[in-house]
């Protein structure tokens, strides 16, 4: 029987429910949260002012803003029996695994029960997920127990003292950056050593139709809205740094690949050379990135909660119409 193709398999573009939260590819809005134009975020609002946003529907006053402050704060500590089980985590095993191991140890230690405290389990939640990578990493790597229950006023300040042992004053940057395959960008900005460089390599690449990594989007069809934030503050952080090279560089990919693909950066590529000049291991970057969406993926949890609704497509049935029994021995 000839196989039957199945045109469009998969669920892009198919409406599974309904949101409140973003307006992530909607024709003509760009990208909002709750109504808020991610440009005017991240200039104006820090991290834990989206996620109470995100997760209680608002923007907070200042109180609100405080109480919600010091109420992450207190959840970052982790219990010793998640510090045992992360220190028994070799030093070789990629960190996302680590935040798997260290989210589910944490889920049994501390059950959600029903659904009548997810938002503070949601809150614990995105506090402690800083707190598991940066214990591990700083054991596994460096041999040193670390007290994770820090008095740093911002997640991200927070973040990265822990993971590099001092106080980082650009924990103060503004906004939820978020990224995805910013670690293979990473290995591909890295091998050029000038923009000349780049230029001739990656149009090497591209003739021998390797795939570059941190280009175009699912969703987006002309441009990423988040990729000018984030390229501003790599450029920004190089400056700071006194070596802009890994800037230059990814601008010079940027400019190759809109002239001969007409691709548009998305923001995983200039989250490479950000999170670099922050002093982040490269293997950190992508559970960066899931550190920094737990408060939406948290939050459309409890939309879909509260629908009552279990998301169940169906598919097309593409085998035989019906198949005729035969016993082992006649197989």
């Amino acid at each position: 029987m000839a196989e039957k193709k199945l045109e469009g398999a998969g669920l892009r573009g198919q409406v599974a429910g309904h949101t409140a939260l973003s307006t992530v590819g909607k024709a003509g809005k760009g990208l909002t949260y709750r109504g808020y134009a991610i440009e005017e975020l991240a200039e104006k609002a820090t991290f834990e002012e989206v996620a109470y946003m995100l997760l209680y529907g608002h923007l907070p006053n200042q109180s609100e803003y405080d109480e919600y402050s010091a109420k992450l704060k207190s959840y970052r500590r982790l219990p010793d029996e998640l510090k045992e089980v992360l220190q028994r985590v070799p030093k070789s095993t990629h960190p996302m695994d680590v935040l798997r191991t260290g989210s589910s140890m944490l889920g049994n230690l501390e059950p959600e029960g029903d659904f009548s405290n997810q938002n503070e389990t949601a809150d614990r939640i995105l506090a402690a997920m800083p707190s598991i990578i940066t214990y591990w990493y700083r054991f596994s790597h460096q041999g040193e127990t670390i007290e994770t229950e820090t008095d740093h006023p911002t997640m991200g300040g927070q973040f990265l003292s822990l993971l590099t042992g001092e106080t980082g004053a650009i924990g103060t940057l503004r906004g939820p950056l978020h990224g995805g395959a910013n670690e293979a960008a990473m290995e591909t900005i890295e091998k050029f050593s000038s923009r000349e460089e780049a230029n001739q390599g990656i149009k090497k690449m591209l003739a021998n139709k390797e795939k570059i990594m941190g280009f175009g989007h699912a969703v987006y069809s002309n441009e990423d809205p988040r990729n000018k934030i984030v390229k501003a503050w790599a450029k920004k952080l190089g400056e700071l740094s006194g070596d802009s090279l890994l800037y230059e560089v990814s601008e010079e990919v940027e400019t190759v690949m809109t002239e001969e693909k007409d691709l548009f950066a998305n923001t995983d590529f200039y989250m490479a050379s950000a999170y670099h000049y922050l002093g982040i291991p490269t293997p950190i970057f992508t559970p960066l990135f899931v550190i920094g969406r737990t408060s939406g993926w948290t939050a459309n949890v409890m939309e879909q909660r509260a629908d009552n609704r279990i998301i169940r497509p169906s598919e097309e049935y593409t085998g035989p119409d019906k198949s005729e029994w035969v016993d082992m021995a006649d197989r």
